[in-house]
């Protein structure tokens, strides 16, 4: 029987900022590397690594930025399946093992941290 890993993903709201610490899956596709949150179905790419890092912060911050306040944002974190702990810390567990290390388009995961600046703050 195979075990699965969890992990923990957490995003932090705050009056003007949201942080965020998201597993991303980086995959290799033709000439490019796509990174991959599972969590929030979210992705950014580029050419190298850097590249498709800051592409996925880009798109991120684009995603929130595109809820009105912070309540549309928890609405749609828990349809995603993400829970509320406290007043400002929402959570979501991912299997590690979404994209098994046999796959050969996968190449890693990380953890990255990712601040957010609202401007409906």
């Amino acid at each position: 029987m195979k075990r699965f890993q969890l992990i923990e993903e957490e995003i932090l709201i705050y009056r003007d900022y949201i942080e965020s610490t998201l597993i991303v899956v980086f995959i290799k596709e033709d000439n490019f590397i796509i990174a991959y949150n599972p969590t929030l179905k979210i992705s950014g790419y580029g050419d190298t690594k850097d590249d498709a890092i800051e592409s996925f912060g880009i798109c991120l911050d684009e995603y929130i930025q595109s809820f009105d306040n912070n309540f549309e944002l928890e609405v749609e974190l828990n349809k995603l399946g993400w829970h509320q702990t406290t007043q400002s810390i929402l959570i979501a567990s991912i299997n590690h093992d979404v994209f098994p290390k046999t796959n050969q388009q996968f190449l890693e995961t990380e953890n990255r941290i990712h601040r957010t600046k609202l401007l409906y703050a």
